[in-house]
């Protein structure tokens, strides 16, 4: 089974099946589609992530009434979230970019993402973590912790992404 670091909180949001695509510069190897991919989170938390999800799940209404400014005073911090370990597993669909990407994201067609979105079809998160130091892209754990993730503990909260 391939890994994938990920930072967090974007990683609980994949296990989760919270998050509907992956965005990488780089396509997702055609041989990688549909298997299972470990997602490791990674050490790094994205600290611009909550204010961004906010203001992408909130009406300009919302905003106004003061609510919005209220959660964000309630971002999670990294504190909140499991790092350096495998989170559970992630089944990526092919790669979209450019005008097929803007549909599914409900973007304009005539301004693409600059990047590679990764559908995420299934995901797993793990009851227990799997503590691990990872690695930067799409990478292959060693033989002993390959066969933990074969058999990872008691994997719950199964869900396919819509």
């Amino acid at each position: 089974m391939m890994a994938l670091t990920v930072k967090q909180p974007w990683a609980h949001l994949l296990v989760h099946g919270l998050k509907r695509f992956e965005f990488r510069r780089w396509a997702m190897p055609g041989r990688y589609a549909g298997e299972p991919i470990a997602i490791h989170a990674g050490v790094k938390f994205d600290h611009d992530a909550w204010p961004a999800m906010l203001q992408a799940a909130c009406d300009q209404s919302l905003a106004q009434q003061g609510l919005l400014a209220r959660a964000l005073q309630a971002a999670p911090t990294a504190d909140d979230y499991q790092a350096r370990a495998f989170v559970g597993a992630v089944r990526f669909g092919h790669s979209i970019v450019g005008r097929s990407l803007a549909r599914a994201l409900d973007l304009p067609p005539d301004d693409p993402p600059d990047m590679f979105g990764w559908p995420v079809l299934s995901a797993v998160a793990y009851a227990t973590p799997i503590d691990y130091p990872g690695k930067l892209g799409l990478w292959l754990p060693p033989d002993a912790i390959a066969q933990q993730l074969a058999r990872p503990p008691a994997a719950d909260k199964a869900r396919i992404a819509s």
